[in-house]
């Protein structure tokens, strides 16, 4: 996948099929850093009603690369996956 576009098309058939979307982090988020590739990771829980109003929940993890470019940091990768298991 290569620039807006295509992320956009990826995302809009989600983003058109719910009312709402609330995301919370679950424990600390970890963070690898580097001068200019920063990595973060963390674990979320993710309600979403839809336009049937449906409640929805997950809990996946979420991993982000990040690039300082002229100044200012850019994701340049991201990666998310589900099912998560959580241990107590």
């Amino acid at each position: 996948m290569q620039g807006w576009q295509s992320y956009e098309e990826i995302w809009k058939p989600f983003m058109t099929a719910i009312t709402q979307w609330q995301v919370k982090s679950v424990g600390d988020i970890q963070i690898f850093t580097g001068d200019n590739i920063t990595v973060s990771a963390l674990i979320f829980e993710s309600t979403v009603a839809t336009i049937a109003n449906e409640a929805v929940k997950i809990t996946a993890h979420a991993t982000l690369v990040w690039e300082k470019r002229d100044g200012q940091w850019r994701i340049i990768h991201e990666h998310i996956s589900n099912p998560v298991n959580i241990a107590n």
